[in-house]
């Protein structure tokens, strides 16, 4: 994650199995409450002003990528 907190995912694919790792925010648990679908762009607030954006993807695929 970069210093600021907020981050694009740029290449997330489903198809090819892409993964998005927040377990160091999460601690194993995957909640899905912080996932929203904001337009075409899936947004994650994970806390302390972290969040990630994740464009051109929706909510259900993500949520089944995250670990």
């Amino acid at each position: 994650m970069a210093a600021s907190g907020k981050d694009t995912v740029t290449d997330f694919s489903a198809a090819q199995n892409d993964t998005i790792d927040v377990n160091a925010y999460t601690h194993v648990v995957v909640n899905t409450g912080w996932v929203s679908q904001a337009g075409t762009h899936v947004v994650i607030i994970l806390g302390g002003g972290t969040v990630i954006t994740v464009p051109n993807a929706s909510q259900a695929d993500v949520v089944s990528h995250m670990t």
